[in-house]
């Protein structure tokens, strides 16, 4: 991303304020969710821009957000839910989704759906193909809302609050982003790696009593 485009973008969205930029940046998210062109990441480094600017308030902000990138993530859940393989025959889904990566998240789906449900969020090539997959694959709604609004809860505060500190300096705020980002997974799979560890020391446990 260019230094030129997000000044122009800054620039342009400078004069947003109040219940007029609350639902620009809500309508940005939801069409991001549903596959518009634009990383919702920098949405959310805009939107803690504003807050910086105090044209909004910050805590109203992330509520917006977390609302806005849910309703665009249950969207595309309830599609693959709704239209299941026939998916890919909508005119939208067919630009946002290649069979390729929907065949991938449905495999990923297969074998560990609820990790992968939360995942997805911090892997923003994956999201849309992982949320159509999980409700194809007929991931329960409630498990569905808890494991990536969990996932919202995290990151969406965090591209918000890096835009909100770093101010006009908003290069480093997407830069410490993508670090905090690759932390945040490395740690996550950590506590995988140890689950998955201590499931089969379990197994291995039960094996050895029963012989």
């Amino acid at each position: 991303m260019s230094p030129g485009f997000l000044d122009q973008m800054l620039d342009k969205v400078s004069n947003l304020e109040g219940m007029y930029a609350y639902g620009t940046i809500f309508a940005f998210l939801f069409g991001c969710g549903i596959g518009f062109p634009m990383p919702e990441d920098i949405i959310l480094v805009v939107s803690g821009y504003l807050s910086y600017l105090e044209n909004i308030d910050l805590l109203t902000t992330n509520i917006v957000c977390v609302l806005g990138v849910l309703t665009g993530d249950l969207i595309l859940f309830m599609l693959g839910k709704i239209y299941g393989k026939r998916i890919l025959q909508l005119p939208l889904i067919k630009y946002v989704v290649t069979p390729t990566r929907l065949a991938y998240a449905t495999e990923k789906i297969k074998k560990n759906g609820r990790l992968v449900c939360f995942l997805a969020r911090f892997l923003a090539g994956l999201r849309a193909p992982v949320y159509l997959s999980a409700g194809m694959a007929g991931i329960k709604f409630s498990t569905f809302i808890l494991l990536d609004g969990f996932a919202a809860l995290i990151s969406v505060p965090l591209w918000i609050y890096l835009g909100f500190r770093f101010g006009d300096e908003i290069d480093l705020a997407f830069h410490y982003a993508r670090r905090a980002e690759k932390y945040i997974l490395l740690a996550l799979a950590l506590i995988g790696i140890y689950f998955l560890l201590k499931r089969a020391l379990r197994k291995n446990a039960g094996s050895t009593d029963q012989i």
